[in-house]
C-alpha cells in the first residue's frame, strides 16, 4: 500500500513539473514577453565591437559594457577612454591624458545604441515598430526594428538580433535613411549578472 502511494505521489510529481515547465516556457515565448524580458534586465556585462562603414572604408571599436540598472552605465572604449553615464551627464575618463570630464549625454549619438534599455525604451516612442521571430544561420531569433529619433541622416533605423534560447542580444544593425547599413554592433561574451561593483561607475 505505502509503495502505491509512494509511486502515485512520484507521478504527481512529475505530471505538476511537466505542467509548470510548459507554463514557464509560455511566459517567455512571444515577441512581446521577450522585449519585456530584455527591458527588465538589472545587470549584465559584455563585450562590443563597434564596426562603421562610410565612404573611407570600414572602421572597428572594441568596448566592454557594464550595466546596474540602480548604478548606470560604463563603456570601456579599449585602453583609450572609460564613459560612465548617470542620469543626464557622461563622465569621460581620458586615460591617455589622465583627465576627466563632463559631456552632456545627448553628446552620445551612437555608442549608447548598445546599452539594451536604451533601445528597447525606444519601441514606446515609436510609431513605427516591427517585432517579428524567424530562423536565421540554424537560430531562431527575435528582431526588433524600429527608428531611431535624432535627425541623423546616418543613424536612421536600429534592427536588435536576439537569440531566443540563450535571451541575449547578438547584433544591432544601424542603417542610414536610405536603408544602407552604416553600422554594426556585436556583442559576444554576455552575462547576466547578479549584482555590480558600485566601484566601477565611479573614478
Amino acid at each position: 500500500m505505502k509503495k502505491k502511494l509512494v509511486i502515485v505521489a512520484l507521478v504527481f510529481l512529475v505530471v505538476i513539473a511537466v505542467i509548470f515547465s510548459i507554463f514557464y516556457k509560455r511566459r517567455i515565448d512571444t515577441p512581446q514577453e521577450y522585449v519585456d524580458y530584455l527591458r527588465f534586465i538589472q545587470c549584465y556585462s559584455t563585450d562590443v565591437n563597434y564596426f562603421v562603414t562610410n565612404d573611407k572604408g570600414q572602421f572597428q571599436e572594441k568596448a566592454k559594457i557594464f550595466y546596474d540598472a540602480k548604478k548606470g552605465y560604463r563603456l570601456e572604449l579599449g585602453n583609450e577612454r572609460v564613459h560612465i553615464y548617470k542620469d543626464d551627464e557622461i563622465l569621460v575618463k581620458d586615460i591617455n591624458n589622465d583627465k576627466t570630464y563632463k559631456l552632456k549625454r545627448d553628446f552620445d549619438e551612437f555608442y549608447k545604441w548598445a546599452f539594451l534599455r536604451d533601445f528597447i525604451e525606444l519601441i514606446y516612442t515609436n510609431e513605427e515598430v516591427k517585432i517579428y521571430s524567424k530562423n536565421k544561420e540554424g537560430k531562431n531569433c527575435l528582431f526588433i526594428e524600429l527608428y531611431i529619433p535624432g535627425g541623423n541622416k546616418n543613424i536612421d533605423k536600429g534592427i536588435l538580433q536576439v537569440n531566443t534560447e540563450t535571451k541575449a542580444p547578438e547584433k544591432i544593425s544601424i542603417l542610414d535613411f536610405k536603408g544602407n547599413l552604416k553600422a554594426e554592433i556585436i556583442y559576444s561574451n554576455f552575462k547576466f549578472e547578479k549584482e555590480m561593483d558600485a566601484d566601477l561607475f565611479k573614478f
